[in-house]
């Protein structure tokens, strides 16, 4: 849970709790081995290629879909229906934990409640934020989670028109790397230190928790082009490897060749995972430590969970890629969580 301490205080309790988290942790490796990607939209002006890679150092949680989900306190969607295909990820806040609260059942129902959400509201401006504001009243009208609270990111891409938007609230990351260059990244948003933006429901002993709202999310959208590699990834990676380092990753791979999203996800997720375990590696996390005054060094241990897309055309797409307003899908939902 998180309290209201002092700047200083704050920053050394969760600089002891990364240190300790190293040293404890198991370092072997056992991620998703390369083959699980999925084709999605096909037949469409624009189509994703698509794979999830992720990694916990936790058990197996209770909120999972399967037993070879293995994201921790992190969760993900993937939607596909009439007109567009999600991407979302969403990384639940730990310090739930220690209220007795399990940190993934929130971000779970958040990301389930998007995909059945997504193909049932109106296609305006600013999607994939409509999708997160619908997902987040579904949530708290069901009432089936008590407490709890989650970053969230999500794109949606039109498969007709190849709007690509982005709606990302916390401090997930979202990319779109094209001709070897970045032309989309999110910037991530913190309260404090440590303390990212997040929708939340709170019992009424949790006032000194935050409650963001889908309207603050950090919104954009561009054009997709064919070839166009969208990255979704939660802190995990974030936190753990810098987007040069990425790019680097991205720009050495024939992302053209069958399977090479879920090569390229799996690289990215032990290349977060072996810096996560690394007491010497300067990291991203490492960078804003020591701008708040520590001399921590090293990686953070974290759940990882990257959803990695590469876009096909086949055609020309619409000019201003702008969907018109108040159309509604009407297409079944044919959800994949790889």
């Amino acid at each position: 849970m998180l309290g209201r301490i002092g700047r200083a205080g704050r920053c050394a309790a969760v600089l002891q709790r990364a240190n300790a988290a190293r040293m404890s942790s198991n370092a072997a490796w056992h991620g998703p081995m390369p083959g699980a990607t999925r084709s999605l939209a096909v037949g469409s002006t624009f189509s994703l290629d698509c794979a999830v890679a992720f990694h916990t150092p936790k058990k197996q949680s209770p909120s999972a879909p399967s037993p070879d989900v293995l994201t921790g306190e992190d969760a993900y969607n993937v939607t596909e229906f009439s007109s567009h295909c999600l991407l979302a990820v969403a990384d639940g806040v730990g310090g739930w934990a220690s209220s007795g609260v399990d940190p993934s059942e929130f971000s779970w129902a958040i990301m389930n409640s998007c995909g059945v959400v997504a193909p049932t509201i109106p296609i305006v401006q600013h999607f994939p934020q409509s999708i997160l504001d619908r997902a987040f009243k579904k949530v708290n009208q069901d009432g089936e989670v008590k407490a709890g609270s989650s970053t969230a990111a999500l794109a949606t891409i039109n498969t007709h028109t190849g709007l690509l938007e982005v709606a990302n609230l916390g401090d997930s990351w979202v990319a779109v790397i094209r001709n070897g260059a970045y032309v989309l990244e999110t910037e991530e948003q913190q309260h404090y230190f440590n303390c990212p933006y997040q929708l939340a429901v709170v019992r009424d002993s949790d006032s000194n928790n935050y409650v963001d709202h889908p309207d603050m999310a950090d919104c954009h959208a561009l054009q997709a082009q064919d070839g166009d590699i969208i990255i979704l990834a939660t802190d995990g990676y974030s936190d753990n490897v810098f987007s040069d380092d990425t790019l680097a990753m991205v720009t050495r791979l024939n992302l053209d060749e069958v399977g090479s999203v879920d090569v390229l996800a799996a690289q990215m997720v032990k290349s977060a995972w072996d810096r996560a375990n690394s007491s010497k590696a300067y990291t991203p996390f490492a960078e804003k430590a020591r701008a708040e005054g520590s001399d921590f060094r090293g990686g953070k241990i974290d759940d990882i969970t990257i959803i990695v897309a590469r876009v096909s055309s086949k055609g020309p797409s619409c000019e201003d890629g702008t969907p018109s307003s108040g159309s509604q899908p009407n297409g079944p939902i044919a959800k994949s969580r790889l």
